[in-house]
């Protein structure tokens, strides 16, 4: 085993990343740059900044957090103000936080959002997105009390869905949890949220281009008529294993036709998968999302071309008795509720279709089942229809937001740049010739 003096270096984020995992135990490495900083490693390949040191007659031991989400400079201002809270005899903040959880120190945030939802289900048609994006981002850490929801705390939960490759998550988090601060502390009071600096986020560009759109509608049936998969390990009888597998198969039918109908309705995913029989008007061929169920708080009319009309079509001649549901959810916990997990079904197509196969690609490039929606205001726009159908279509408020959809393709780029090529060359044709 190596001394002390094996394990001390400066500390550099490519230093960093290059400490291999041990085969067991944990590995220390110290900072040769501030007293007290060390990285603990373990077997699994996680990487840890913490403060182990001598304060006066104590040692004193403490975790900053993981080296993928705070950077050489942010661990060492931590170790330095653990440093200067133990001379000094005052809590860490982890101290206190810990005493909090244990006393009678108010609500944790985990209890005022509980009550921030109470308060705004009924003016928030967006209130189940706002409990799904706290449930994912915010709830693993939401023990804390209230008191300690700072602006230090939320510029590190920002910073790590940030790290995790989200930044336009990281951002509506941020906007939530603003807004259950405000709730929480009142008007007029000083909202640590609003200091915390936002990501900055591009317009997205990608949607299907003209040969992908062909290859991603084959890359649908291709997968529709793949063998399903059972799930599970242990084995089963023959009936029961037929049974499994003609409901995986139904699902995978029901995937496929959802996507369908999300590429050629442009509507959004949360609606097509909770479209029901009784919304769908196949002879007028409409479909009517209800105002409780719309983002926009209005009902939404959308008009269903041929292709739409044909899948309800088939859809209603295979459903149950009474279904309440287009796509039902078939078993499980939900089986009485609508589908939901088509995101898998959606990254196999694109497999199959050879679409974002590249390497590389950044998140931002790559193809997103919501682009389908973008993918249709722009073959719309393509062919001529005017800004208003579009926005009908989409059920924007704005025709602002309905312009962002419209995505053109670099052909149709191509083909006016030559166009006004061809202009400009007859243009200046002409005009040598007056001159001559």
């Amino acid at each position: 085993m190596g001394s002390r003096s094996d394990k001390t270096f400066k500390f550099t984020k490519e230093a960093l990343e290059g400490l291999q995992a041990p085969a067991e135990g944990e590995s220390i490495y110290y900072d040769s740059d501030c007293r007290g900083l060390v990285v603990r490693v373990w077997p699994t390949g996680r990487k840890t900044f913490g403060f182990y040191g001598r304060v006066g007659p104590k040692v004193v031991r403490h975790v900053i957090g993981p080296v993928e989400e705070l950077s050489v400079a942010r661990a060492r201002a931590e170790a330095a103000h653990i440093r200067a809270d133990k001379e000094a005899g005052r809590e860490t903040k982890r101290e206190a936080i810990r005493a909090a959880e244990a006393g009678d120190t108010g609500p944790t945030l985990r209890v005022v959002f509980a009550r921030y939802v109470r308060d705004v289900r009924g003016k928030l048609r967006t209130w189940r997105e706002l409990v799904g994006m706290f449930g994912k981002h915010v709830k693993p850490h939401a023990r804390i009390p209230m008191t300690a929801v700072d602006q230090e705390w939320l510029r590190t939960l920002h910073r790590r869905i940030t790290s995790g490759g989200h930044p336009g998550a990281a951002n509506r988090v941020l906007s939530l949890m603003s807004a259950v601060l405000a709730f929480h502390l009142g008007e007029g009071e000083p909202n640590p949220a609003a200091a915390v600096k936002r990501n900055e986020e591009t317009e997205r560009s990608r949607t299907l281009q003209e040969d992908e759109e062909r290859r991603f509608l084959a890359a649908i049936d291709a997968y529709e008529a793949e063998p399903a998969g059972v799930p599970g390990s242990k084995p089963l009888d023959p009936e029961k294993f037929k049974a499994k597998q003609r409901a995986a198969q139904a699902a995978k039918r029901t995937a496929a036709d959802l996507l369908r109908l999300l590429y050629w309705t442009g509507q959004r995913a949360g609606n097509v998968r909770a479209m029901e029989w009784a919304a769908v008007d196949l002879k007028a061929r409409t479909w009517t999302v209800a105002a409780r169920h719309y983002k926009g708080g209005k009902p939404h009319v959308a008009a269903l071309p041929d292709e739409a009309v044909e899948i309800l079509k088939r859809r209603k001649a295979a459903a149950e008795p009474g279904a309440v549901y287009v796509f039902p959810a078939g078993n499980g916990k939900n089986a009485g509720g609508h589908f939901t997990n088509y995101h898998n079904a959606f990254h196999r197509v694109k497999e199959l279709a050879g679409i974002d196969a590249g390497k590389g690609l950044h998140r931002d490039d790559t193809l997103r089942a919501h682009d389908l929606r973008a993918g249709l205001a722009t073959a719309m726009a393509n062919v001529g229809e005017n800004a208003f159908a579009i926005q009908r279509q989409l059920g924007h408020r704005d025709i602002k937001t309905t312009m962002r959809y419209v995505r053109q393709s670099i052909k149709d780029v191509q083909e006016a740049v030559d166009r006004t090529a061809e202009h400009r060359r007859n243009s200046n044709g002409k005009r040598r010739g007056e001159v001559a």
